[in-house]
């Protein structure tokens, strides 16, 4: 019992943050932006790692057509065709 009300307040925490977010997010973490389809972006190459003294400035788009996905500073996950392939980007 005590599994279906966790589940059931996490698909809806989910649910809520993804309509919250109309076009793009500056507050989706990586994974979450992959694993629901969207894209993240990031002002980096891949293969570089964020940690607490390289942060990286990032965003999650809806789609590739947000600003960050046609700036060649930028490396995003819709590059990749394979959505774990593209988590594999996330720090």
């Amino acid at each position: 019992m005590y599994k279906t009300i966790l589940a059931t307040i996490v698909g809806t925490s989910l649910a809520e943050k993804s309509s919250d977010c109309k076009e793009h997010s500056n507050s989706m973490h990586c994974g979450d932006c992959v694993r629901q389809g969207w894209n993240y972006c990031f002002n980096g190459e891949d293969g570089e790692e964020e940690d607490r003294h390289n942060h990286f400035e990032s965003t999650c788009c809806k789609n590739d057509t947000c600003e960050q996905a046609t700036d060649d500073k930028y490396t995003c996950s819709a590059q990749y065709t394979d959505d774990i392939y593209a988590l594999s980007m996330c720090p």
